[in-house]
């Protein structure tokens, strides 16, 4: 159950991100992305640092690290 509610917890955050940037606030959007992927890595990190087995939490981390600096660097191209 816990780990359903994280799932849902970090994929509503995200999909409200695209709804922004479909909708025209890109920056908006990204920055939403940004910090929703910052989570995820800083989350699902640590849960991999504890038990140093890379399935699932390495993989969830990297892929939430890969979202933050992706986001990070579109939001960073609409704010100028």
């Amino acid at each position: 159950m816990a780990s359903l509610l994280g799932g849902i917890g970090a994929g509503l955050p995200l999909i409200g991100a695209g709804y922004l940037i479909s909708g025209g606030s890109d920056f908006e959007g990204h920055a939403l992305g940004c910090t929703s992927g910052s989570a995820l890595a800083g989350g699902m990190g640590m849960r991999f640092m504890k038990s140093g087995r890379f399935m699932p939490a390495g993989l969830v981390a990297a892929i939430g690290l890969v979202a933050a600096v992706y986001n990070g660097k579109k939001a960073m191209d609409w704010a100028n």
